[in-house]
């Protein structure tokens, strides 16, 4: 069963007196104990997309709206999705400092997340439980700390266990890695998979990190300015990718033993100024007249997998 769908999602943000937009028509969808990795450029679209899943995107300067919000085929009100914060999608982000109250201790943070949470008196065992679930063994030393006495891997986790302890079913990692160390990303990586296996969370895992996408993730999609051009199985967008911008990013992954590094030539538009047909088409070495004249519809061009090109075979 699907945790969560959305279908037809726009988001606009103010600029000056008018509003743009940088979201158009997404449609995106979780499974039940899916980890669902979405990638692609910095300014893709991919923050700001979870973000209006639960109505966090600032009041006044962004709209959103959609054709249809599900939560286990259930149909949502726009008024509802305030109160999913917390209870029913909790969020990791890059930076897990800023998430945390520099004034109180993590021993404080912990017992009130867990108060609403299970919404019964909390003992030790609930505590240790918790930090055990996300590999802090030192439970003294991190209890009696404020968050910036943590280093960044246990800052992290602790992160992740503010987010487990409320009992929200949909967790969103927002480049949960990029401010580690290699030896302790991995080790984040791990944990999440586990926590997924233990309790049935559905997982957003965004980054633009490919290999660490087709790691952790049972499905991947691919955002370009505020689209999705290429969605299905990690394993099939690894090894068959159909979208020329999948594969370019692939190819910009760094290779043992090769010096250069590849990047994707020219650069992502500007959302006040699209393309008119397809958004990728400036930068596409495989463009042909009707990519300047139309934007491709998102299509299944085989089971499962989905894509948004009018060139199938590259």
């Amino acid at each position: 069963m699907k945790s969560l769908e959305i279908k037809g999602l726009n988001i606009d943000f103010k600029k000056r007196n008018s509003f743009i937009s940088v979201v158009q028509g997404l449609d995106l969808d979780i499974l039940e104990s899916e980890i669902v990795g979405i990638a692609g450029e910095s300014g893709s679209g991919k923050t700001v997309s979870t973000l209006a899943l639960a109505d966090l995107l600032p009041e006044g300067n962004s709209r959103i709206s959609y054709k249809s919000y599900k939560i286990k085929s259930n149909n949502v009100d726009r008024k509802q999705i305030p109160y999913f914060r917390g209870r029913l999608i909790s969020y990791i982000f890059q930076d897990p400092i800023p998430s945390l109250d520099p004034m109180f201790t993590i021993r404080y943070q912990l017992k009130e997340i867990l108060k609403v949470g299970s919404r019964k008196e909390v003992d030790d065992k609930m505590i240790d439980k918790l930090l055990l679930d996300v590999g802090l063994k030192d439970r003294e030393r991190v209890l009696s700390s404020y968050p910036h006495q943590l280093s960044g891997g246990m800052a992290q986790r602790v992160a992740i266990a503010f987010a487990l302890g409320s009992n929200s079913k949909i967790l969103v990692a927002d480049e949960p890695t990029t401010a580690l160390d290699a030896h302790i990303k991995k080790g984040i990586l791990d944990l999440l998979k586990k926590i997924r296996d233990q309790r049935g969370l559905s997982i957003f895992f965004i980054s633009h990190d490919l290999e660490q996408t087709f790691y952790i993730a049972d499905r991947v999609y691919i955002f370009y300015a505020g689209s999705v051009v290429e969605y299905a199985k990690s394993s099939v967008i690894k090894e068959k990718p159909l979208h020329p911008y999948t594969r370019a990013l692939l190819d910009c992954i760094p290779k043992r033993g090769v010096d250069e590094l590849k990047q994707i030539r020219g650069k992502s538009p500007d959302f006040g100024d699209l393309p008119k047909g397809c958004l990728f088409y400036p930068r596409c070495t495989f463009a042909m007249d009707i990519c300047q004249k139309k934007r491709p519809p998102l299509i299944e061009v085989k089971k499962g997998h989905f894509l948004r090109c009018f060139k199938e075979k590259i």
